[in-house]
């Protein structure tokens, strides 16, 4: 029996499937293709950072370098 439990709150389906599909190690390519769509949408959606300044911080110097390439096309 597990010692701990992990209690995740979701908003939506999308947030649902996504955290579960990343828990249960599934391989996104073999959900079906409506699912597929799904975690794509959500993935690709900014909506929380329009109009919006981030801060992010890291204790690790490297993540400087590696950020701003993830970044590309973001604004």
């Amino acid at each position: 029996m597990a010692r701990s439990v992990v209690v995740k709150g979701v908003e939506s389906p999308e947030r649902l499937l996504d955290e579960t599909a990343l828990f249960l190690h599934r391989v996104v390519a073999d959900l079906p293709p409506e699912k597929q769509r799904m975690l794509e949408r959500l993935h690709s959606s900014d909506e929380d950072l329009v109009n919006r300044t981030a801060l992010l911080v890291d204790d690790d110097a490297r993540n400087i370098f590696a950020c701003p390439a993830c970044w590309n096309g973001a604004g």
